[in-house]
């Protein structure tokens, strides 16, 4: 969840939330895992509309400003921000997680299909950002 919201603060409070939710509904919910994940998303996607704000990291939370590894991973990091949650959820499953696309789709309440093509958006929405910047 911290790397769908880029903000380790908040998404300790979304998962938190997702798991109050949770308790509140009870016995209702079949599948209390997916039912958590896929709130827990939610619950992100509207928080950070809610805020208006990119998830972006700070040079300030850099140990050495300068650092091309540090820059590189704070540009990272600005070009997940910009893009669409659900391609920011979809890419990071697949790239950093390394979740297979039939469980990022019932993850997300998808279908697979859905989710490849949001990976292959989010892939090249990236490249081109990364080119822009670069």
């Amino acid at each position: 969840m911290a790397r769908h919201t880029c903000d380790t603060d908040l998404a300790e409070d979304v998962v938190a939330e997702a798991f109050t939710q949770l308790l509140r509904r009870g016995a209702v919910v079949r599948d209390p895992a997916a039912w958590v994940w896929r709130s827990a998303f939610r619950i992100a996607d509207g928080e950070m509309a809610r805020r208006r704000t990119r998830a972006t990291v700070s040079i300030e939370s850099v140990r050495e400003p300068g650092c091309a590894a540090d820059l590189a991973l704070i540009e990272v990091a600005d070009v997940l921000a910009r893009l669409s949650p659900m391609q920011r959820a979809v890419l990071t499953l697949f790239e950093c997680d390394g979740w297979s696309g039939a469980d990022i789709a019932t993850e997300v309440g998808s279908t697979d299909q859905a989710v490849r093509v949001h990976a292959l958006r989010a892939r090249r929405r990236v490249a081109a950002l990364l080119r822009e910047t670069g």
